[in-house]
């Protein structure tokens, strides 16, 4: 009995020992097939990832070069008039259509005008213009001493308490007639200064239309102030004159749409209130540095009979037609501030690179700011109809490039 087991044990051990390669073979066969079909899996995953990736890439130029895309735009009105009878008017007529359809303006006020207001007890335009943001247009815009003038000669420092001086009571009667300080600021003509824009941060302003970049359509800082530029190619005055219409405006704007194509733009479409019932702009008065008085200088002439109503006609045909455009997205400029703020380089940046005690610096021009040349190669103040001919100050244009430092694109 034990042999018969022990020939049994025997003929059954060779059995065992065969069976072993053949299962180790057999999990390296299935486990090679599980890393190929891993590996395909992968592959394919890659493949479907890559192409999915190029669908949405053609999707996405398709949708900014044949669907159009969203041009962000600002309306700006200068309301600055402060000679013409019908001035108020105007800027109830422009507050209103603008309410009427949902859209956020923002009104450059200058402070002369808001102080008009209330001795004639116009606290109707006031109240409609306080549906909109409120910015600054300086304390009497053209009436020499403009701020170039005024700053002529005089240190960075000394320049901005001058401006600061001078403009004081401006921002103090805008904030008590519409309740609110100013959130931004634009120049009068070219008038705009560096100590202009250092002044802004002593009165709360965030925002300066005008800047050494213009045309640039791309929001940027200088000087602690976000730069948005304002309506060099787009203005609602292109259709004003008796022998254009609403056309002559949309044929810029398709230009600048094809300029701007693809491009992430700001644009601000600008107009001056009181130019729907006057032919001319109010400030020609002070040109090449005349300097009448309120109470002489003579007001612009007006339209002809009836044109203004045409006039009236062209403008709220241009706003809903802008409104019906699926290309454009308007905006008010607080949200155009806070939308910056990935790229934030305002007052308290630059505090903080400047030595304790120590005023902000004038520095040499860093090369990446030499888009500085191009900005400032052909700036002339003296193209301002209200500034003489020649009028340049050398100081002014030591700040400008001595601050390009503070520029952040």
């Amino acid at each position: 009995m034990a042999k018969l087991l022990f020939l049994s044990i025997k003929k059954r051990h060779p059995i065992k020992k065969k069976s072993l390669p053949q299962t180790a073979r057999s999990f390296k066969i299935a486990l090679r097939t599980l890393e190929l079909v891993y590996s395909l899996i992968n592959v394919s995953l890659i493949l479907i990832l890559k192409y999915l990736l190029v669908e949405i890439l053609i999707l996405k130029i398709q949708f900014i070069y044949q669907k159009g895309y969203s041009m962000k735009v600002v309306i700006a009105l200068d309301t600055e008039d402060i000679l013409s009878e019908t001035a108020p008017d105007a800027q109830l007529w422009w507050a209103q259509e603008l309410h009427k359809r949902n859209i956020k303006a923002t009104f450059q006020i200058v402070g002369e005008m808001a102080r008009k207001l209330e001795r004639l007890k116009r606290f109707d335009v006031i109240d409609a213009i306080k549906e909109h943001d409120i910015g600054y247009h300086t304390n009497y815009h053209s009436i020499h001493p403009t701020h170039p003038e005024g700053i002529e000669g005089m240190s960075l420092e000394d320049s901005v308490n001058w401006i600061i001086q001078h403009e004081e009571s401006g921002i103090q009667d805008i904030e008590r007639l519409f309740g609110t300080k100013p959130f931004s600021y634009t120049t009068p003509g070219l008038s705009w200064t560096p100590a202009t824009l250092l002044a802004n941060h002593h009165f709360g302003i965030k925002v300066s239309f005008v800047g050494p970049y213009t045309s640039r359509y791309l929001p940027y800082w200088y000087c602690g102030q976000l730069i948005v530029d304002y309506g060099h190619k787009l203005n609602f005055e292109q259709s004003f004159r008796e022998d254009c219409n609403e056309e002559s405006f949309f044929i810029q704007l398709g230009r600048l749409k094809e300029k701007l194509k693809g491009i992430d733009a700001t644009v601000t479409i600008y107009t001056h209130p009181g130019r729907i019932f006057t032919a001319n702009h109010w400030d020609l008065v002070y040109k090449n540095g005349m300097n009448p008085s309120i109470e002489e200088a003579t007001p612009p002439p007006y339209w002809p009979e009836g044109h203004s109503d045409k006039i009236k006609k062209r403008v709220t045909n241009i706003l809903d037609r802008l409104l019906e455009d699926p290309d454009i997205e308007f905006t008010d400029i607080q949200t155009v501030y806070h939308n910056h703020q990935h790229n934030k380089f305002d007052m308290e940046n630059i505090k903080s690179q400047t030595p304790s005690g120590e005023y902000i610096p004038l520095l040499e021009r860093a090369e990446s700011h030499d888009l500085f040349n191009e900005a400032i190669g052909d700036f002339d103040y003296s193209s301002w109809v209200p500034h003489v001919e020649g009028f340049n100050p050398k100081n002014v244009f030591e700040h400008i490039e001595g601050l390009a430092w503070t520029t952040k694109i």
